[in-house]
């Protein structure tokens, strides 16, 4: 399984800055207020579980990354856990070369590992909704922007796409 973290820490209040610095993971947090908005999409070339595009409400702030949980935070965690790294491929695609890109997000955990993750730096991992809520920065355009513009792919963070392993290297 291929999973991308984001952390999210419940807010109740937020009477300070709308930026801080995870002191554990190292990664940089941006606070998301409540809000309202439309979730899912109603074009009909989506997937059957975007409809029908309803409205939601997120009644509390919340921090979330502004970037996907890295590689090196990731190693932070896995060294104050004891943890083991997870592979640095799959099926046949070679993710990260024994993790020696610390800039790069983490890929290949499971659930349980991100979830011990955001515990670990006293967070949780976000709704759907808050994650959507978050993604469309207050637009309600469907869909909501372009993919380089919303979210870390090799297209925008400067790498090269993953590339399939005809031979082991």
């Amino acid at each position: 399984m291929v999973l991308w973290l984001v952390l999210a820490s419940l807010a109740v209040a937020h009477p300070g800055p709308t930026t801080r610095q995870g002191s554990r993971d190292g990664l940089t947090y941006v606070h998301i207020p409540p809000g309202e908005f439309r979730m899912g999409d109603s074009r009909t070339d989506t997937p059957p579980n975007e409809h029908p595009a309803h409205a939601v409400s997120i009644s509390h702030g919340f921090w979330l990354t502004t970037t996907e949980v890295t590689v090196g935070a990731y190693k932070r965690f896995a060294a104050a856990t004891g943890m083991a790294m997870p592979p640095d491929s799959a099926d046949g695609m070679v993710v990260n070369r024994a993790w020696a890109d610390d800039e790069q997000p983490i890929v290949n955990v499971t659930w349980a590992d991100a979830d011990s993750f955001c515990r670990w730096v006293g967070g949780r991992l976000p709704s759907e909704a808050e994650w959507e809520y978050a993604a469309r920065g207050g637009s309600d355009l469907d869909p909501y922007g372009r993919l380089d513009e919303i979210a870390w792919t090799a297209s925008n963070s400067g790498r090269s796409p993953r590339r399939r392993l005809l031979v082991p290297e």
